[in-house]
């Protein structure tokens, strides 16, 4: 971002920060998330408050009243946060090309963060989805994919056929969060589920590995979709707790640390950057840990 005068308005900003993000290879689902956080702030802060022209005149009580104004709208601590943080990006760059003298945002208290478990799918629960999905080699793939691999939504609908390697057992996830690339050994059910709908999956010009049929012509599985189909079998399962892709992700990990997967084991299948994030999917509560301990004995 260049160095620009004060008198730069709040909608040139951000325009020229997402530019700037888009620049720095940032995932595509982390500008969509931030162009639209950071519209809502800057509309609601023109509307509020009318001395507003430029960027230098935001200061520290308009941000915090933002906060407080979510807050009130029903937004919990958590989500906040994440609102806060592209406020925080957007003025930190402002401040490092000098076209503001500081970031009214850097000392701006972080609200508080409301924990909530994560949901997870019972045994029973997640065996009925697999269930129902026996009779579609396509849907017992995704589902295992999601279940025993614990991918991102986006992840899976990514996944090309390249990306299976049969013989060596492994899948190569590509766009993760911060588009980093991993490996992973792939267990025999999942493989045998993998196995069965590529030799089912129709011949198409695309290289994804997950199709859909739309107006009898086969496209890649858009995400829309995925979470269709997963929201399909947990109505067809007569699941009625919130559920969703993300809970088979939950389910994986809860599920796997509890019959004795190490943090470190779980971290890299998840793809998570810091182990701590791989610690907040987990229950510790739940660990048998007379297993653990059998199963590590000297």
């Amino acid at each position: 971002m260049p160095n620009h005068s004060p008198s730069l308005t709040l909608p040139a900003a951000v325009a020229r920060y997402l530019r700037e993000l888009e620049g720095r290879n940032r995932a595509n689902a982390t500008l969509v998330c931030y162009r639209s956080d950071l519209a809502r702030f800057a509309a609601w802060l023109i509307e509020t408050n009318g001395a507003i022209e430029s960027v230098a005149d935001v200061q520290r009580s308009d941000i915090a009243e933002y906060l407080t104004h979510l807050g009130r709208q029903g937004c919990s601590g958590v989500s906040r946060v994440r609102k806060l943080t592209p406020i925080r990006g957007l003025f930190a760059c402002l401040a490092a090309e000098g076209i503001i003298e500081k970031s009214p945002a850097a000392n701006v208290v972080v609200p508080k963060s409301e924990w909530k478990e994560p949901a997870t799918l019972r045994q029973d629960e997640y065996a009925r989805l697999l269930n129902l999905a026996r009779h579609s080699p396509r849907d017992t793939a995704l589902l295992n994919v999601f279940l025993r691999l614990g991918l991102r939504v986006s992840e899976v609908c990514a996944l090309q056929l390249l990306d299976v390697d049969l013989a060596a057992e492994t899948l190569l996830v590509r766009a993760g969060k911060g588009k980093k690339d991993r490996l992973l050994d792939v267990d025999r059910k999942t493989l045998a589920a993998l196995k069965a709908w590529m030799r089912l999956r129709p011949k198409v010009e695309h290289a994804f590995l997950f199709t859909s049929s739309h107006n009898k012509r086969e496209q890649p599985l858009s995400i829309r979709g995925a979470r269709w189909l997963v929201a399909h079998y947990l109505d067809q399962a007569g699941i009625t707790k919130k559920a969703s892709c993300h809970t088979l992700r939950h389910t994986c990990a809860t599920v796997r640390y509890a019959n004795g997967a190490p943090l470190v084991v779980l971290q890299r299948l998840l793809g998570h950057a810091d182990l701590s994030t791989t610690q907040r999917y987990l229950h510790p509560e739940r660990l048998d840990t007379k297993k653990v301990l059998e199963a590590t004995n000297l």
